[in-house]
């Protein structure tokens, strides 16, 4: 099932970024806009990237983690390394 297609799973999708703390929703937030941004441009599987930000920042959240620790100083970065790795 695709997360995006089916607006009751992404409802229920984004309510599980909103329980995250208010720094990693930010920055999941910026990295979700971006990986929207460049689909057309880089064929990745937006869906796969999502899903494994959600559950990287869960993790780290519940380990207690810094946002910026997990993802470094450049976001951009992180987040393109993360669509490159996703590709089709």
């Amino acid at each position: 099932m695709s997360v995006i297609s089916d607006k009751k799973a992404w409802l229920a999708f984004r309510q599980q970024v909103k329980a995250l703390p208010k720094d990693y929703v930010i920055v999941f937030d910026a990295i979700q806009n971006y990986a929207f941004k460049v689909a057309p441009y880089v064929p990745h599987d937006t869906d796969a990237v999502l899903d494994q930000l959600l559950e990287l920042f869960q993790t780290s959240a519940a380990d207690g983690q810094d946002v910026l620790a997990v993802c470094g100083d450049d976001i951009g970065k992180f987040a393109n390394d993360m669509i490159l790795n996703a590709r089709n």
